[in-house]
């Protein structure tokens, strides 16, 4: 799979990384597929699809789940399990059932699930490999003489994540460059 969706498309949002692409959803134990178009959207944890579409495919809820809004409210949504179709692949996946009217998104875990990961440059999806390490993160504030060793470790870190990136795509890129907006490494330190 070289990629999906296509840069500068029709559907292509004018926001760098943002871009639409086609899926096609059925009920976990459904023949029927419905075809739409979705948002990839790798700040959502889940894949959003409108509640109406769902019915339509006979898709009930299973549970119920807490999100964080980008406001900072909790609100509850139910969730459920479909199965999505992106190019020739099938996989299930869990999805929020969304207010109705609203636009799909494509989330985090469904992108996971295919092994997918974002290149927001050319607006495409594309084949990453999957991670099979711990990261080791220290619990509580660190000690002034471990926090100067973990930002000289973060830095180096970063540097080669940031190195891996121009090689492999922008999931990297994009954790380098939430890491800048929140603080966590330094500017000169990152390149």
């Amino acid at each position: 799979m070289d990629g999906l969706g296509e840069r500068g498309s029709r559907d292509s949002d004018s926001k760098m990384g943002t871009f639409r692409i086609s899926i096609q959803l059925a009920a976990v134990s459904g023949v029927r597929f419905e075809s739409m178009e979705a948002l990839v959207d790798t700040d959502a944890s889940y894949t959003w699809i409108p509640r109406d579409l769902l019915e339509v495919l006979g898709v009930q809820p299973d549970e119920t789940r807490v999100f964080v809004l980008a406001d900072g409210r909790e609100v509850g949504y139910p969730m459920a399990w479909v199965r999505v179709r992106l190019d020739e692949r099938t996989q299930p996946t869990l999805v929020i059932c969304g207010d109705p009217g609203t636009e799909p998104l494509l989330g985090a875990f469904t992108l996971e699930g295919f092994g997918l990961g974002v290149d927001p440059v050319n607006r495409r999806l594309i084949q990453v490999p999957g991670l099979l390490k711990k990261q080791i993160r220290p619990i509580g504030p660190p000690a002034p003489a471990a926090r100067m060793f973990a930002s000289k470790f973060s830095a180096h870190m970063w540097s080669l994540c940031a190195s891996m990136c121009r090689r492999c795509g922008s999931w990297c890129a994009d954790r380098l460059y939430r890491s800048r907006q929140l603080g966590d490494i330094p500017r000169e330190s990152a390149s």
